[in-house]
């Protein structure tokens, strides 16, 4: 049929014909997957589709409302979040929990000082509570203190949130590398190497804990174990400055 075409029509009439078809399939193809793939919600826009109609269903259901703030931090809907974990307070008063989760939207939105008073407060809550061991919100609460503690350069209000934490919940790798930068902060380079070697053992691919334990070893004037301890970053993460740094000053020629 092609061939019977041509012998009709002249080839700029051919070319605008074959350029028209291509034309309508693409735009065939752009709406058949706008329509039925792009336009599908996610599977977390799904669960919080579901959530948010929970809360329409029965506006006074804290649980629901709790529910739904997680999901939103889970898509970074921080503000989404704070607005739902207010309605929460309202209901509850000091739930724990929302004041938790609110405190770290904070975080994320910026609010330093807003999330401190949080923190703070989850800590107040639950300070006198008997089996404090039990609950995820106080170990939380006293980590978030304690590094915004550390990054304020308050090493002793960072040292007292960071050590609650890891008594608290001994098996959190992220407060005992906190805890170990405070250490290393204020010349405690041993206990430093002690809860940096337990946060690596627990973890055994923390860049993070290898590398500031490197940095321990160093200032305790152990090379070698410092280059090993330098190396284990790199080995998870070869463009690491610091450990590159580091393993040089301790391995020159490395």
């Amino acid at each position: 049929m092609v061939g019977i075409l041509d012998r009709f029509l002249d080839k700029p009439i051919r070319n605008a014909l074959v350029l028209l078809a291509l034309v309508t399939f693409a735009f065939g193809v752009f709406y058949y997957f706008d329509r039925y793939y792009s336009a599908q919600p996610t599977m977390p826009e799904q669960a919080t589709n579901r959530l948010e109609q929970a809360v329409v269903n029965d506006p006074n259901d804290p649980a629901a409302r709790l529910a739904l703030a997680q999901s939103y931090m889970q898509q970074r809907r921080y503000q989404d979040a704070v607005a739902q974990l207010e309605q929460v307070v309202a209901v509850q008063g000091n739930s724990d929990r929302a004041l938790n989760l609110m405190a770290t939207a904070y975080l994320n939105l910026g609010d330093r000082p807003r999330a401190k008073e949080l923190f703070q407060k989850v800590v107040t809550v639950l300070q006198d509570m008997e089996n404090k061991e039990l609950t995820k919100s106080l170990p939380a609460a006293h980590y978030r203190l304690g590094q915004m503690a550390l990054e304020d350069g308050d090493y002793q209000a960072a040292l007292d949130n960071l050590t609650k934490a890891t008594n608290l919940n001994p098996i959190d790798a992220d407060a005992l590398v906190g805890l170990g930068k405070v250490y290393l902060a204020l010349g405690r380079t041993d206990d430093a190497v002690t809860v940096l070697a337990k946060a690596a053992s627990m973890v055994p691919d923390y860049v993070e804990a290898y590398v500031t334990l490197g940095a321990a070893l160093e200032k305790r004037g152990e090379g070698e174990a410092a280059a090993w301890a330098y190396g284990e970053a790199l080995k998870w993460d070869k463009y690491n400055g610091e450990a590159q740094a580091g393993l040089s000053r301790v391995k020159p020629g490395s």
